[in-house]
């Protein structure tokens, strides 16, 4: 510990704590309940329906598409959780602060194979996401908060909505700009 800064001690001390208890539950709690059991089967059958379905002509790139969604639904949902906008009282294993299955399987498969049947054009790729967006909003969101899985605080439906619709924009728009960038393959 360093003297010159007694606060962040404090603060990584009570990280320490944290991660403790937090394991602590997962333990005693989460670890082979319902939930526990919802969210393993889930993620099994998303990336199932994900493996028996992509486009493998275009792997790379919707698998790349996808990354680039996990990368950033990651990175918010950390910003959320560490905001105290909203937690998780069930996750399939302990040390990840974010949902498994949220941010890294009914995301990102949803949007991957949106992007693999709508990408070529803007309009329809706009408005299926966006129905994808409104189904994850409105639909998952509530029914993972009444299953205990998912818990606001201070936190709207509502306010998912936009971000899962630019998110989605955003990405494919990234996507579409480093495909116009690449270079052939050397023959």
């Amino acid at each position: 510990m360093t003297e010159s800064y007694p606060l962040f001690d404090e603060i990584v001390q009570t990280r320490r704590n944290l991660r403790d208890l937090e394991i602590q539950h997962w333990y005693q709690v989460e670890l082979f309940s319902f939930n526990w059991w919802l969210i393993l089967i889930l993620t099994i059958v998303f990336w199932g329906i994900w493996f028996k379905f992509i486009d493998r002509r275009r792997l790379l790139e919707i698998t790349f598409f996808g990354a680039m969604i996990v990368i950033s639904s990651t990175v918010l949902d950390m910003i959320g959780v560490d905001l105290v906008l909203w937690a998780y009282p069930s996750r399939l294993e302990p040390l990840a602060p974010s949902l498994i299955p949220g941010d890294l399987v009914m995301m990102p498969v949803s949007y991957m194979f949106v992007y693999q049947y709508f990408d070529k054009r803007t309009g329809p790729f706009l408005i299926v996401s966006t129905l994808v967006a409104a189904v994850l909003a409105f639909g998952v969101e509530p029914v993972l908060e009444w299953l205990d899985i998912y818990e606001t605080y201070g936190w709207e439906y509502l306010y998912s909505f936009p971000i899962y619709v630019i998110l989605a924009w955003c990405m494919r728009n990234f996507v579409h700009k480093l495909l116009r960038h690449q270079q052939p393959p050397p023959r």
